[in-house]
């Protein structure tokens, strides 16, 4: 064997050797104590307003809450409010008053650590005094749902809207496990309210045409409050008058 074969060779004993003497991994070691949790400072502004959205003249005596926490904060006088050592997570804010619709927020990350966090503004909607009745639909024209009603009570003598709720059960009502649909209904200076309700637009909200739709309405003023209720996919309108219309019903075109 000539010199480079033996060098060679050689070569490859100590590859192999090295490569051959890896053992097994020794025990993983305890982890280290887990860090500081981060808390900071929420805070924002939050106003009452009348049925036509014009904000009171003082705003105090808001409940701001983190959803689902004991972290919450009231507002003084000028709406502004702020949540003190408030946990990095992601929140429903709320804003609680008494004969004021409920405002809840999407999700909301926070993060602590920081000096303040601004959330922003919310407004919470008077509940209106006055109601819907004499509901009325039909199906003239083909196509189409025509839907007239009239506010009943003291109403501000300017544009208030009701909002109008679509089921395919009797026991419809603003609850959302009690609705499929929900459209606004305008009254333009006056008591009389009236809206039109497109064949197409039911259907896409999932009423079958030939179905039996029961419909009713509640007063909503101009300016509402609802969020997003993610267990039943609907809506939650927490500024309606609470006392529903009459409940029609018409075949869905």
């Amino acid at each position: 064997m000539n010199l480079w074969a033996l060098k060679a060779a050689g070569v490859a004993v100590i590859a192999f050797t090295i490569a051959g003497c890896k053992g097994n991994a020794g025990p993983v070691g305890p982890g280290g104590p887990a860090g500081p949790e981060l808390t900071g400072d929420l805070g924002g502004w939050a106003y009452l307003v009348d049925p036509l959205g014009n904000r009171a003249k003082v705003d105090s005596g808001i409940t701001v809450t983190a959803d689902s926490t004991s972290y919450s904060a009231k507002t003084d006088s000028t709406g502004k409010w702020i949540i003190h050592g408030l946990p990095t997570g992601t929140y429903h804010i709320m804003g609680v008053k008494a004969g004021y619709g409920v405002y809840k927020s999407s999700p909301f990350v926070f993060v602590g650590g920081q000096a303040m966090t601004y959330f922003g503004n919310m407004n919470l909607c008077t509940i209106p005094s006055f109601i819907v009745s004499g509901l009325t639909a039909d199906t003239l024209g083909g196509g189409k749902i025509n839907l007239k009603a009239n506010f009943v009570g003291p109403y501000p003598a300017a544009n208030n809207e009701a909002i109008v709720f679509m089921s395919n059960s009797a026991d419809v009502s603003s609850d959302p496990t009690k609705y499929i649909t929900a459209f606004g209904m305008s009254a333009f200076n006056s008591a009389s309210l009236s809206a039109t309700i497109l064949a197409t637009q039911l259907q896409n909200s999932g009423i079958a045409p030939g179905s039996a739709v029961f419909i009713v309405a509640y007063a909503a003023g101009a300016s509402w409050n609802s969020y997003y209720d993610f267990q039943t996919n609907r809506y939650l309108y927490s500024s309606l008058n609470p006392v529903a219309s009459n409940i029609v019903s018409v075949t869905a075109p």
